[in-house]
């Protein structure tokens, strides 16, 4: 059999079929198998390793840390981390950051993801299981009235195609607070089958920062709510013309501004639109940005997960009526003392006869 015709020649003569290729042709074929198999198996994952709520006051400094981990399976030869700084040119969001005497994290350059404005630093190699750590300073200028995050990620992603971790530490950095919303039901009636309900909703302000007035509300782009809900009734949140910044329609309202630590609380009418079959809902929440009463700049709200409430029109649950054990007690002796008194009568009567 002549080996060169043969359709197995390239397992049983590998040196006949690569004589076909000249050298430059094996050298970029070896090189990009190199490429992809490096390129595939490093496995990176950036998290944040101090606390992501950065508060600073004007003119004050702190600290992000963040860890780098090579999940392997192979070596991470360059590995470079950046975050966007938007408007970091403006004075009303200068924010310096620098990387003090942490030879394995290199020094901060200027440049961001994808060419944009930001700030990055380079590393490596990283090797399998390993985790690297750097702190980046930060600085807040006088002139800096607007709060802003960074979320430092992974610039270069030829080492980690997938991705399958996370690629990003977040940092809220500035003038921070957290408002909490809640709601609570109040009464529930039906009139002529249609369900009427008035519920209470509650902001609290859970910071040391004080928030000037914002918007509660929703978009009504794809769909309204099941229900009616009108403010302008006694103790109600006022009129529903405050809308959310929405790409077509949505309503809202407007809550006072809150101090550290204040609470207020008002109240909602929902009405339903046909007869009430069961229970309804339909969320609200905060919209658009949160500003501070003094120097006008942004406050950015640490927690979402309280910034969303979800009113109901349902009938109220009827709680179980509890008597106290005193009375129960008494009760039960006032029922012996009485049934001791009529045997007393009835004997008395037979004696009598």
């Amino acid at each position: 059999m002549n080996l060169a015709s043969s359709p197995y020649m390239l397992i049983k003569a590998p040196s006949t079929c690569l004589r076909k290729f000249g050298m430059r042709e094996i050298a970029a074929f070896l090189m990009f198998m190199t490429a992809f198999a490096a390129h595939a198996e490093a496995q990176l994952e950036v998290f944040a390793e101090s606390s992501q709520s950065v508060g600073l006051a004007l003119g004050q400094s702190g600290s992000m840390a963040i860890a780098i981990r090579n999940h392997g399976p192979d070596i991470a030869a360059y590995v470079q981390i950046g975050t966007f700084t938007f408007l970091a040119s403006s004075p009303y969001y200068s924010y310096p950051m620098q990387i003090d005497a942490q030879p394995q994290c290199g020094t901060l350059m200027p440049g961001g993801p994808f060419g944009l404005e930001g700030q990055n630093f380079a590393l490596g190699p990283i090797a399998p299981g390993q985790t690297v750590h750097c702190t980046v300073q930060v600085a807040r200028n006088p002139t800096a009235v607007n709060s802003t995050n960074f979320s430092w990620q992974v610039f270069d992603f030829s080492d980690d195609p997938n991705h399958p971790y996370s690629q990003a530490a977040g940092f809220n950095v500035g003038t921070l607070t957290d408002i909490a919303l809640s709601v609570e039901p109040v009464s529930f009636t039906l009139d002529q089958g249609v369900a009427h309900a008035i519920v209470r909703l509650h902001a609290s302000n859970q910071s040391a920062n004080a928030v000037a007035q914002f918007r509660l509300g929703a978009c009504t782009d794809h769909g309204y709510p099941p229900f009616s809900i009108d403010g302008s009734i006694a103790d109600g949140c006022g009129a529903s013309h405050f809308s959310p910044s929405c790409f077509d329609s949505g309503f809202g309202y407007l809550i006072p501004a809150l101090s550290a630590g204040q609470s207020m609380t008002c109240n909602l009418a929902l009405t339903g639109r046909g007869a009430y079959v069961g229970p309804t809902a339909f969320a609200i929440g905060i919209h658009g940005t949160l500003f501070d009463p003094v120097s006008g700049g942004t406050v950015v709200d640490t927690n979402f997960s309280n910034d969303t409430v979800s009113l109901v029109l349902a009938a109220a649950p009827v709680a179980p009526v509890s008597i106290p054990s005193s009375t129960i007690a008494t009760r039960v002796l006032t029922g012996f003392g009485l049934l001791a008194l009529g045997l007393l009568m009835m004997r008395a009567r037979r004696r009598h006869r």
